[in-house]
């Protein structure tokens, strides 16, 4: 099960083999996890029509139009039944209750059958593989390309050397040995969201183990399952981060929430943050910060896009510590957006400022391509016959030293 870990055989379960190939296509819930697909609520398996085509659950009060009673023999859900012959989705003979079509109807990128639609299967490119068995790549021992300088025997070395990390660095829960190599968890949902994870981040061990750990997106407690969640909404009054919003425009909104005032939320939040980020290193040190969280509006609330951290108090006078973008809005212009609102801060405070060194790889490319396109607009639009590095830093809340190495990356100087 997706949800609570429970299994089954599926010839225990009476499951036909085309039964089993869908549910393998998608996650697979017990009678005791499964729910509505129609109004999304959690109900006993008695309560429950379950599809014999995709195993999904429905109310009977649910359909259109509702069941008064159980119906007999096979039940094949609407979603199931090609659009055209949407009726009742019931089927008490086992047989064709519905008007069929003389031949499966042929959509872009779907081909159509009785027991619903099915994606096709992507084109790759083919390779020099495909045209060897299994058996053949086998026998002649195909191997990846050494780089240069790297011997046969230093790859063994470090095979050796590997298995033997792992095998130290292996941990064992309820006689159940655990891969730290594995990412925990590997799924989180976020809202409307399910996410794969990209790293590990240090939950506590009873949730880290979770195939799916389940987090309220507005005050970003995390629990075990779906059922919890519920409970935890009804109770739950959070619907914006706790602190103040110093910005807005249309639906977006920046709060500003001290570390050392609302301290579990920004702990909640580090964790969630290093599950995609690599170098991350701090999770519950967080007084000492404060935590810049763009959010996106709607009537159910205010939805975490990302965040900035920075210190309260910084030598190196570093205007950001961490910077995180949640994978659902990458590639959106939100990370560009909390760069430029860090340094709007710098620009306010009168001092100019730099994120905090050394960059990571995915934050190297952000700051360079930020970077670039703000000194390469700034020059653009200046009227002054003479510019100097520190003129620059000032009106751009930059610091000289990042206006020097990108005025060299374009090489505009020596």
């Amino acid at each position: 099960c997706h949800e609570c870990g429970n299994s089954g055989h599926p010839s225990c379960l009476q499951y036909s083999p085309a039964l089993v190939e869908r549910i393998k296509a998608e996650p697979w819930l017990c009678l005791e996890c499964k729910k509505c697909m129609s109004c999304d609520q959690a109900a006993n398996a008695d309560d429950l029509l379950i599809c014999d085509s995709c195993d999904k659950g429905f109310h009977m009060d649910c359909l259109d139009p509702p069941l008064n009673q159980l119906p007999e023999g096979r039940w094949i859900c609407p979603i199931c039944v090609p659009p055209p012959n949407r009726r009742r989705g019931m089927n008490k003979s086992g047989g064709s209750h519905f008007l069929t079509p003389k031949r499966p109807r042929k959509t872009a990128g779907y081909y159509s059958d009785y027991d619903g639609y099915t994606p096709l299967p992507k084109k790759r490119k083919k390779t020099d593989l495909d045209d060897l068995d299994y058996d053949d790549v086998v026998e002649q021992n195909i191997q990846p390309q050494l780089p240069p300088g790297v011997t046969e025997s230093d790859l063994e070395l470090f095979k050796k050397a590997q298995e033997r990390a792992l095998a130290s660095m292996a941990t064992s829960i309820n006689g159940k040995t655990l891969d730290p190599m594995a990412r925990s968890p590997p799924l989180i949902e976020f809202g409307k969201y399910e996410i794969k994870t990209w790293y590990s981040s240090p939950y506590p061990q009873e949730y880290a183990i979770l195939p799916r750990l389940v987090l309220c997106e507005f005050c970003l407690k995390y629990m075990k399952s779906r059922n919890i969640l519920r409970t935890h909404r009804d109770k739950c009054q959070w619907f914006h981060p706790p602190g103040n919003e110093i910005y807005r425009k249309g639906e977006l909104s920046v709060f500003e929430v001290d570390g050392m005032a609302s301290k579990i939320y920004c702990q909640n939040l580090c964790l969630l943050a290093k599950l995609f980020l690599d170098h991350k290193t701090l999770y519950y040190d967080v007084e000492p910060f404060l935590f810049y969280v763009l959010t996106k509006n709607d009537r159910k609330g205010c939805h975490l896009v990302g965040y900035f951290s920075k210190e309260k108090s910084c030598q190196q006078k570093y205007n950001v510590s961490c910077i995180m973008t949640m994978p659902q809005y990458q590639r959106q212009g939100f990370g560009r957006f909390l760069i430029d609102f860090s340094y709007l801060l710098s620009r306010v405070e009168g001092q100019p400022g730099s994120p905090e060194k050394p960059l990571s790889d995915l934050g190297r490319i952000s700051y360079h391509s930020y970077w670039k396109s703000v000194i390469m607009e700034y020059l653009y639009n200046t009227t002054s016959s003479k510019i100097s590095i520190r003129t620059i830093s000032q009106d751009l809340g930059m610091d000289p030293h990042d206006v020097a190495a990108t005025l060299q990356m374009l090489s505009m100087i020596r």
